[in-house]
């Protein structure tokens, strides 16, 4: 229980710092990918996805419904130029990072955020890396 409320809080934590609009109003959606979910958060100026993961059906019925779900986000949302702010990786496991390439190759994303294990400890900690990716980094 307590490694989830710092995972819950870390996360906001990114999503309050990195999109500064801690105060903003929010529409939050829940995208079904199979196994795991994706959380699409859009602000006014701004959208942040959390995870892009999936299932291993050994089709591309997740990754098709989570490319179309933003892509029809996009088309209604031309203000954003089909550009993420940021996504943020709750963990490291497959379910949570399956089409993270994906999102990656077909938009635009400023900012990828990770929570990953700590290094310095065993215990079920997490510490927060993150990291602009540059190719895609618009001002």
């Amino acid at each position: 229980m307590r490694s989830k409320n710092f995972l819950a809080a870390a996360t906001i934590a990114i999503i309050g710092l990195s999109a500064g609009v801690v105060n903003a109003q929010m529409k939050a959606h829940f995208i079904n990918v199979g196994q795991a979910e994706s959380i699409l958060l859009e602000f006014r100026r701004h959208a942040v996805l959390i995870d892009a993961g999936g299932e291993d059906t050994g089709d591309t019925r997740d990754r098709d419904h989570l490319l179309d779900y933003l892509d029809r986000f996009f088309a209604r949302r031309t203000d954003l130029r089909d550009t993420l702010h940021s996504v943020v990786v709750s963990h490291p496991h497959i379910d949570h990072t399956r089409h993270l390439m994906d999102v990656l190759e077909n938009y635009t994303v400023r900012n990828l955020s990770a929570l990953t294990p700590s290094a310095s400890s065993r215990s079920s900690g997490y510490s927060i890396v993150s990291c602009c990716i540059t190719t895609t980094l618009l001002f």
